[in-house]
């Protein structure tokens, strides 16, 4: 009799720990993507308040009649792409001001980077996966890019347009997916589209 309550008891306590296991070790993979979903968007939140309207140290280009053209347009967005003028950290590239895309599918959120000042052909200077495995992702634009309207939100910013006041970055996890992505709103520096 003794033997038997030892054996259940010991079958009890082994279930015990196991259960306790599989808790301990679904609470580390979540804390884990919090704390990756929380850097990326602090990352993210950096890049694009630190936006700039210009291109510093682009070429001026001489126009067609004999004027000075614009340096290539600062920002320009759609709605899984968006590209933008931003110091990068020492930990990514050197310093200085780079040409920043940040893209988003299925597949992942990537960003790729290049010198501001590079040719808009020029190969990348370096790309990341920040994030794999969306179920969505969109990016939408506060703003008056033509100056008609009034402000509003955009699936799109034309090149061009000065910056908008705002960009909306929206990501969807699949299903199942701890981590989770709150829309992220972001400031820029006041631009000529963002009135």
């Amino acid at each position: 009799m003794a033997v038997t309550l030892l054996g259940l008891l010991a079958m009890l306590m082994t279930g015990g720990v196991r259960f306790g296991t599989r808790v301990w070790e679904r609470s580390a993979v979540a804390a884990d993507a919090l704390a990756e979903v929380h850097a990326v968007r602090e990352f993210l939140r950096r890049r694009i308040a630190e936006a700039r309207p210009l291109d510093a140290g682009a070429e001026a280009e001489v126009a067609p009649g004999g004027g000075i053209a614009a340096p290539p347009a600062a920002f320009r967005g759609a709605g899984e792409a968006m590209e933008f003028v931003t110091p990068m950290p020492a930990y990514v590239a050197p310093g200085g001001l780079y040409r920043m895309a940040i893209t988003g599918g299925a597949d992942g959120l990537h960003m790729a980077w290049r010198p501001a000042n590079a040719a808009p052909d020029a190969p990348e200077a370096g790309s990341r996966v920040l994030l794999d495995r969306l179920a969505a992702f969109s990016l939408s634009y506060f703003g008056n890019p033509g100056g008609r309207d009034e402000a509003g939100w955009h699936d799109a910013w034309p090149a061009g347009a000065g910056m908008p006041a705002l960009v909306r970055i929206a990501i969807a996890f699949p299903e199942g997916d701890p981590r989770e992505w709150p829309d992220l709103i972001v400031a820029l520096p006041a631009g000529e589209g963002g009135g």
